[in-house]
């Protein structure tokens, strides 16, 4: 109760905690009922009550799960089974007073609500979470186990061998869902130290890699490269005229401006492709395998799109027509050099501005009809 009183407190402080709440309030009943099977007076009220607290215990942190990984709730047949065990223990209290059937009612419950807690944790597919998710996993699964073995028990004589191992069986029990409480607070606290990394290393308006974020990813990327000797391309792109599209419309519709763009950076380039915000309206695109005829080939079809691709921005009134500059570097392997190919990229970037914008210059090409202008394609290369 104290560690679940102390979850609850500080579920306040935790971003992204929806649903776990639930489990805090969770071990409320549970430990009310573990308590009424303790008491040695038997009254008729605490027999009915005290298994379908339990099983209000586990439905709450199966809920509280499933509200906490975005899943839908399942309310429905939680109540359903915490009902049917009210209904079974009244009938088997006070009707029927078979001890035996109200146990084997509750350890169903539980098998089948522990089992439940299982499957909802199988989609946290984080690789960070994963040990998180297989403690979890593995203490669920534990209890449904148990509770199956202890129901499989049932119809044995009882004798002191048996009532040894239903106390030994309480105890583990006991533990388990100990267990499961520190498995949910160490889910908390490592999904929001993920999240807080993330958010170190992605940009907060367009939700591409920030600075910091990108030169991590691209030294990685570059090692790579390296091992398997395949050259890199890197476009950086800067929208052009952009303060005007500021001063003229505001900065609050410059930002979904910029979301937009980012957008369609994602939609343009697949996974293997890195994509980061450098600042302002500058943004950087590594390109793992292509060479330099691929990257200007890459960097064509973005800027073509762009101009095409007016963006539809409520609050602009009319679509907003853009336009990108872009600077184009392709290096081998063994010379690329983060530092190095962003000043590259760079310059070529500076010499697309310099032609009048709305261009793709390919850097190491210093001749003005560069500009724009594929690289030869390699011999027996099909014309582009």
């Amino acid at each position: 109760m104290l560690l679940s009183l102390v979850l609850g407190l500080t579920l306040r402080w935790v971003p992204d905690s929806d649903g776990a709440r639930l489990w805090a309030l969770a071990f409320a009943p549970l430990a009310a009922g573990q308590a009424l099977k303790i008491v040695e007076v038997d009254t008729t009220l605490q027999l009915v009550l005290r298994d379908p607290l339990i099983l209000t215990g586990f439905a709450l942190l199966l809920t509280g799960l499933r509200q906490y990984l975005a899943l839908p709730r399942l309310w429905l047949p939680s109540v359903a089974i915490v009902l049917g065990s009210l209904i079974a223990n009244a009938l088997f209290t006070a009707v029927w007073p078979l001890p035996a059937a109200r146990e084997a009612v509750r350890l169903a419950g539980m098998a089948v609500l522990g089992l439940a807690c299982v499957a909802a944790l199988r989609e946290l597919r984080e690789a960070a979470l994963r040990p998180v998710r297989d403690f979890l996993q593995g203490v669920f699964g534990l209890i449904a186990l148990l509770s199956l073995l202890r129901l499989a028990l049932l119809p044995l004589e009882p004798g002191a061998p048996l009532a040894m191992a239903e106390d030994l069986a309480r105890l583990v029990q006991g533990l388990l869902l100990l267990a499961a409480l520190l498995g949910l607070m160490l889910l908390l606290t490592a999904r929001m130290n993920l999240m807080l990394g993330r958010l170190s290393m992605h940009d907060a308006l367009t939700g591409v890699l920030n600075r910091r974020g990108l030169d991590e990813a691209a030294q990685t990327t570059l090692a790579f490269a390296r091992r398997v000797g395949r050259p890199v391309g890197l476009l950086l792109c800067d929208l052009d005229r952009f303060k005007a599209i500021n001063d003229t419309h505001g900065h609050a519709l410059g930002d979904e401006a910029l979301k937009a763009f980012a957008e369609l950076l994602r939609e343009q380039f697949d996974g293997a492709d890195l994509i980061g915000r450098i600042g302002g309206e500058e943004f950087a695109l590594l390109l793992p395998g292509a060479g330099p005829r691929e990257a200007m080939l890459a960097a064509e079809a973005l800027r073509q799109r762009v101009a095409a691709q007016p963006l539809l921005l409520p609050a602009a009134g009319t679509p907003l027509r853009l336009t990108v500059s872009i600077g184009v570097l392709s290096q081998p392997a063994q010379e690329a050099s983060w530092g190095a190919m962003l000043a590259q990229a760079d310059a070529a970037l500076y010499e697309a501005k310099a032609r009048g914008r709305d261009r793709c210059v390919l850097a190491g090409e210093d001749t003005p009809a560069a500009a724009g202008r594929l690289p030869p394609a390699p011999a027996g290369a099909g014309s582009a």
